[in-house]
């Protein structure tokens, strides 16, 4: 009889911990800044050039081609953790200064820019995504110490319209004045892909003269 209550109060200690076991507690929501959404130009692209025109960001010396670089060659030298977003798309994100060409701003009115680099489904990096932030707002965490700025089809977010224009020689494909946006839509073969073709959808958005967004996305689809 000793034996048999003995396992009994085991047994009963066991079920009473199960129960009273504390409870897990809500995960608190990622304060990283989220990506802005894709332009609504992007849904109706027309894949005119035939070559990418944006399909490298350049941090310094650090160079990171969109569609090859992949996440671990980041996360190696900036130890930057990967987040998601409720479109369950993996990205890390970075803060930089911008370049400005009227005089240095004061440090109340300092603004910089929050950059996100989305994974692709093969581990690599697949897009950039660059937008003008004031520094109130709030900011992810910098590429590297000196952090420098980065750039994309040799622009730079708060880089003038006119200074644009010269830079990039080719049109867009498509602008809408309505919204500060133009798009750049480019195809060609795959190199990585048999049977599959290299898409670049480029696009910058404008605002009283400057550019304020940048977004570049690199896609092999199936033919």
């Amino acid at each position: 009889m000793r034996f048999l209550f003995l396992v009994l109060s085991f047994w009963v200690s066991s079920v009473v911990a199960q129960v009273t076991s504390p409870l897990r507690t809500p995960i608190e929501p990622d304060p990283t800044p989220k990506p802005f959404t894709y332009p609504v130009g992007f849904a109706d692209a027309i894949f005119d050039l035939p070559e990418k025109i944006a399909g490298t960001v350049f941090f310094g010396e650090n160079q990171i081609e969109l569609g090859k670089t992949r996440l671990s060659e980041i996360t190696k030298k900036t130890r930057a953790e990967l987040h998601h977003n409720s479109l369950k798309e993996d990205y890390l994100c970075f803060s930089a200064p911008i370049k400005t060409t009227t005089e240095e701003p004061s440090s109340e009115t300092q603004i910089h820019q929050n950059i996100w680099f989305i994974l692709g489904d093969r581990g690599q990096i697949r897009e950039v995504r660059m937008e003008e932030v004031p520094a109130s707002s709030l900011q992810c965490p910098a590429f590297s110490e000196d952090n420098p700025i980065p750039s994309l089809a040799q622009l730079t977010i708060g880089m003038t319209t006119e200074v644009a224009t010269q830079t990039l020689s080719i049109p867009p494909v498509v602008e809408n004045p309505e919204d500060g946006w133009k798009y750049w839509f480019s195809q060609q073969p795959s190199m990585n892909k048999s049977g599959h073709t290299h898409l670049n959808l480029f696009a910058i958005q404008e605002k009283e003269g400057r550019i304020v967004r940048l977004i570049s996305v690199v896609e092999d689809v199936a033919n």
